[in-house]
């Protein structure tokens, strides 16, 4: 029963093209291409709606007032960590995990991610002020320690078996200071005008407590799929535990039935035993990215037929929507044992400083990497406590490759700019004095050179941008990039594309509108051909116009190539 309660859950333009080149980067420009009929239809279209770019004075304020708000410092989130590290489920120490559950969505949605980092604090300082009154009332002032990240709010009350408190009672109580959180916060985000009732934000966060971080974390996960209303979730009660058994037997059927049926084809890592393969990090990268079935169809055949007519046919016969669908919840019962995050150094990756411009990167694939990661522990995994226990040194080895990529990133970057910051998978940097374009070739063909992919979405703005406005111009930039190499994996050998670094010049202050050109660094073992120099050029205009428009009324764009 529980099995199919948690499968039906998670069911559920081109003219004259001027081409520069130095130092092996590539400029991109040619004249706009965006057809103006399509603009003046789309400008008359939402003439009548609230514009993104024109953000309110409200929200500004909004974001002013919460985006640095930390009420953990370096100090306590490693107390934490330390302290849950060497915790063991049977010492007694009971951890609570809050969790934004749409962090990616709201992102995508608003595309300003100040914005939503916001939202997330100011949820978080209601839910501080009514656990600090929950503290005081059950005498756990001594025994607590938080945690707090960029979408996550953690906790553990030390001892907590050996207080002589009841657990259910305490559990009950803890709800109802969870659930007055969860409605003031409504609230106040409704009558503030930042999202409509239609989006249920009281549903955003959701809670779990266990005898460990993982069990919490996991409790708040599952907490997700559970029917009823949005409440807290122990990871002792048989409704988490029937989910997580479940789930971790039916990933491993949908795993065993998607490898037989992909047979023949590159989709399954074969690196390692047969009986263990996984699905490829670029499989789960697509399916994180793309919602439309017929859209993921399309993204796998061109990711991995290679542009060869043979592997084509293979991947039209064997792709099918139905498998498809498999695939997407295979994703989803994995991704419910992802660990959650531990960082002690909390940062705030944002350009508001960048008074003479500067640069943002997102690097790439990186919640695949994780989702591929805790695939490869579960799939040896026997029962809830080993898939527990495998996720997390598995999630353990993917930070540490990660952190020594920024770290990489980091010295090469500080060549040109010397101020640099960083949040998860978000890297800006800026410094004293405007930056050159040649700076920003130079830049782009030593991440080339001296990194092993291009899995890095860069964007520069340009000085004399608005403080509020920094950020979501980036945001604007790195959409581009996303658009334009969705369309050039379908052109290009995906090897070839895959040492490419794409770097879009935001070359105008003000936001949703202004000239854009797109820069290149390639590796010195990689050139385009004339043909490839040509689907560059043609694939340029159209990424624009994507970005343009292929998203909310409220949120279109007009920006133009140089």
């Amino acid at each position: 029963m529980l099995a199919t309660g948690l499968i039906l859950g998670l069911f559920f333009w081109v003219h004259h093209q001027k081409e520069v080149q130095t130092l092996d980067t590539i400029c991109f420009r040619s004249p706009a291409n965006l057809s103006l009929e399509k603009v003046h239809s789309c400008r008359a279209l939402i003439s009548k709606e609230k514009n993104l770019n024109s953000r309110t004075e409200n929200v500004e304020k909004f974001v002013e007032q919460y985006l640095d708000y930390d009420f953990t410092t370096n100090s306590q989130r490693q107390n934490w960590i330390n302290f849950s590290q060497r915790s063991k489920s049977t010492d007694g120490n009971l951890f609570f995990s809050v969790e934004l559950s749409n962090l990616r969505e709201l992102n995508t949605i608003l595309k300003d991610k100040n914005y939503v980092t916001s939202i997330s604090n100011k949820y978080k300082e209601i839910l501080e002020s009514l656990g600090s009154q929950l503290v005081k009332k059950w005498g756990l002032e001594k025994n607590t320690l938080l945690y707090s990240d960029y979408k996550s709010y953690q906790g553990i009350y030390t001892d907590f078996s050996k207080k002589n408190i009841s657990l259910p009672d305490f559990e009950k109580d803890k709800s109802r200071y969870f659930q007055a959180a969860n409605k003031i916060f409504s609230e106040f985000l409704i009558n503030q005008g930042h999202i409509k009732a239609s989006d249920k934000p009281q549903e955003w966060f959701r809670c779990g407590l266990g005898f460990s971080a993982d069990e919490a974390n996991l409790s708040a996960r599952v907490s997700r799929y559970l029917s009823g209303f949005n409440q807290i979730r122990i990871y002792s009660s048989p409704e988490v535990q029937g989910v997580l058994l479940d789930a971790l037997k039916w990933q491993q059927n949908f795993r065993i039935s998607l490898l037989k049926s992909l047979e023949g084809t590159d989709l399954f890592d074969q690196k390692t035993d047969s009986s263990l393969a996984i699905p490829q990090i670029e499989v789960f990268e697509i399916l994180r990215k793309t919602e439309d079935l017929e859209s993921i169809k399309n993204a796998l055949i061109d990711a991995f037929g290679q542009q060869d007519p043979d592997k084509i046919s293979v991947l039209k016969e064997k792709v099918t929507l139905p498998l498809i669908r498999d695939l997407k919840v295979y994703k989803d019962l994995v991704d419910t044992f992802s660990p959650s995050l531990m960082m002690a150094e909390r940062n705030i990756a944002s350009l508001e400083a960048a008074d003479w411009g500067g640069m943002s990167a997102d690097f790439m694939g990186l919640g695949a990497l994780n989702i591929h990661a805790v695939a490869q522990a579960l799939a040896s995994s026997e029962s809830v406590s080993d898939a527990i226990h495998n996720s997390r040194s598995s999630e353990t080895r993917v930070t540490i490759q990660f952190q020594k990529q920024l770290a990489s990133m980091n010295v090469i970057v500080k060549r040109y700019f010397p101020h640099t910051l960083h949040s998860g998978d978000d890297f800006v940097a800026f410094g004293n004095s405007p930056f050159s374009l040649a700076d920003k070739k130079r830049l782009l063909q030593d991440l080339a050179e001296e990194t092993s992919d291009s899995k890095k979405r860069i964007s520069f703005i340009p000085e004399g941008v608005k403080k509020d406005k920094r950020n979501l111009i980036a945001s604007h930039g790195e959409n581009i990039e996303k658009e334009l190499r969705i369309i050039l994996k379908r052109k290009i050998n995906s090897l070839k594309l895959s040492k490419i670094i794409l770097g879009i010049d935001m070359l105008s202050p003000e936001a949703g509108s202004g000239s854009v050109q797109v820069l290149t660094g390639l590796p010195k073992s990689i050139r385009l051909s004339i043909t490839e120099r040509k689907i560059f050029f043609e694939s340029i205009p159209l990424a624009i116009e994507k970005a343009n428009f292929n998203s909310d009324p409220e949120q279109r764009t007009y920006y133009k190539n140089l």
